[in-house]
């Protein structure tokens, strides 16, 4: 169906305006909401051109998303029904001027920062948001990304989304997908967000590229030519990986390592607040030493380009007797120092000592300790006060708030460990419980010459059994115990007890010979032979019944 064929106005209320854009299963017209006077943007879907029941499968779904997703970031859905006069489906969305693909004929974005904060990080955060619906897109293209006058992103056409809390048997509508912004794969359910995750990524580099991208091969030319910063480059191939299980799992896990990479580098590009260090006299001596200088500027020098090139900080437990004043160890890129808060101006950390240690011993210091990435250290004199004296205690918050963040890091990975153990022992459990022999049912019971019975069994065992050891229970308690002797011919007759002393067979089947060929005859149905594991406590919940069981 062509525009022409469309009622100007639909289902009485929305007039339409101007020409439409044309999609594989919609015209988007522009119009007027007759009841408020807003521009609304009304998509019609094509009946005729389509298959109607894929055209009813994507205006459900399209319905579906939008009326579950209520973010910045997503198209506002206003309306939906079926025209009164066409019977063709409809939805009404909030008027968007442009999209990014019409955006990026005139303004491309100069670099990954200007990308990422302009379209990326609101694109991203719509898609975790879907996700975290148990909404996938997986249309994500820059046409579908769509513009207002202020140049917001909203993410649009839900149409061939999945909903992973409703999916039912029924219309399948990968065919309608875009590539190469679709995943090469055929999605198979297992990795279904991962799908929205590569064509994030495909989108941002086709906002960066200065070649067009049409196949998967111009994408990974993309990813090797654009000028992407080192920290974005390895999360963008993870993203793009030809192996679904090898990409983040979620928008929202590749928001969290974009918004890591944002945040570094805007502390990097923010101005550093100085924090003030002092060389103490024990802390000089020791620098002469390892600087081989003995010229103090100089020593002064080759510590904050030793602390620039990398650094760390933790606090220390312990502090200086006599002053009382907090210790600090400060982990520069090849030396480690001990500062302590200069008690009389509260402006300055002294350095009170220093240690050459190994790179790699220094580098795992630093992983732990606190990276002053707001701050930098600098000797001299501050020309504020005041200002150096907060910016220590800020400094000296952060370290306990550091210290408390890793504390909680150290007893998650502690119940992790727990948890493992604690897995590891039941498969364990379960391991020998499979390894376990079936218990073998008898018809008879009968002794033969003293020291031993022989069982006649309802089937053949299927494994060699001549030296187990059984045993019989009834209602959880040990009657008689002892070892199969030998398979009598083609019988299955097995004889027992030919590891027990005659003295002590003969007392416990004095002892249980009534008992036993009572409860023989009363039972005789689920009398059992069966193997007992070493671990009593698993044996005595077994159920009660009569039988041979393994003896431990």
């Amino acid at each position: 169906m062509d525009q022409f064929q469309t009622p100007p106005i639909i289902n009485g209320r929305y007039a339409l305006q101007g020409s439409p854009r044309s999609g594989g299963t919609a015209h988007v017209f522009p119009a007027i909401d007759l009841q408020g006077g807003d521009k609304v943007a009304i998509k019609i879907f094509r009946t005729g051109a389509v298959d109607d029941e894929i055209i009813r499968e994507v205006f459900s779904r399209e319905v579906s998303a939008l009326q579950d997703l209520k973010h910045d970031s997503i198209v506002e859905l206003r309306d939906h029904g079926i025209d009164c006069l066409s019977g063709k489906p409809f939805v009404v969305l909030q008027w968007m001027d442009s999209d990014v693909s019409e955006l990026l004929k005139d303004h491309r974005p100069e670099g990954w920062d200007s990308f990422y904060e302009s379209i990326g990080r609101p694109l991203l955060g719509a898609i975790a948001y879907a996700h975290s619906r148990q909404t996938i897109h997986r249309d994500v293209k820059p046409k579908h990304i769509l513009l207002d006058a202020a140049r917001t992103i909203k993410l649009a056409a839900f149409g061939i989304s999945k909903l992973k809390r409703i999916i039912v048997p029924g219309v399948t509508l990968n065919e309608f997908a875009s590539r190469p912004f679709s995943p090469p794969e055929s999605d198979t359910g297992e990795h279904t967000y991962a799908g929205d995750v590569f064509a994030f990524a495909v989108v941002a580099l086709y906002c960066l590229a200065e070649t067009p991208i049409t196949t998967y091969d111009d994408v990974q030319q993309a990813l090797r030519e654009c000028d992407l910063p080192d920290e974005v480059l390895p999360i963008l191939k993870k993203a793009l990986s030809d192996e679904p299980s090898q990409r983040q799992p979620t928008a929202a896990v590749l928001l969290a390592e974009l918004e890591s990479v944002a945040e570094l580098r805007e502390a990097g590009y923010a101005k550093k607040e100085p924090i003030y260090l002092k060389l103490h006299a024990a802390g000089f001596r020791k620098a002469k030493a390892i600087f081989q200088t003995a010229d103090i500027g100089e020593a002064e020098l080759l510590i904050r380009e030793d602390l620039d090139s990398g650094c760390g900080i933790t606090r220390q437990q312990e502090t200086v007797q006599r002053s009382g004043s907090a210790r600090f160890r400060v982990i520069g890129s090849s030396c480690a120092y001990v500062a302590a808060l200069d008690s009389t101006s509260e402006t300055h950390l002294l350095i009170i000592d220093v240690w050459r240690g190994q790179p790699s011993v220094l580098e795992k210091m630093r992983e732990e300790a606190y990276t002053p990435r707001l701050y930098s250290f600098v000797f001299g004199y501050p020309p504020h006060v005041l200002s150096a004296k907060e910016r220590l205690l800020a400094l000296q918050v952060e370290l306990d708030r550091h210290a408390s963040d890793l504390a909680v890091k150290r007893l998650e990975r502690a119940e992790d460990e727990l948890f493992r153990t604690w897995a590891n022992t039941l498969k364990a459990k379960a391991d020998l419980e499979r390894v376990r022999e079936e218990p073998a049912r008898y018809i008879s019971v009968f002794d033969t010459e003293g020291d031993r019975m022989a069982f006649e069994l309802a089937s053949p065992p299927e494994n060699d059994v001549i030296g187990q050891s059984r045993q019989i229970r009834q209602h959880g308690v040990t009657c008689v115990t002892g070892d199969v002797e030998s398979l009598e011919g083609r019988q299955p007759i097995w004889s027992l007890f030919a590891g027990l002393t005659r003295q002590t067979a003969l007392l416990q089947l004095r002892t249980e010979r009534r008992r036993l060929r009572a409860l023989l005859r009363k039972c005789l149905s689920y009398h059992v032979l069966s193997q007992r594991t070493r671990r009593h406590q698993v044996a005595e919940k077994r159920e009660d019944i009569d039988g041979l069981y393994t003896r431990s």
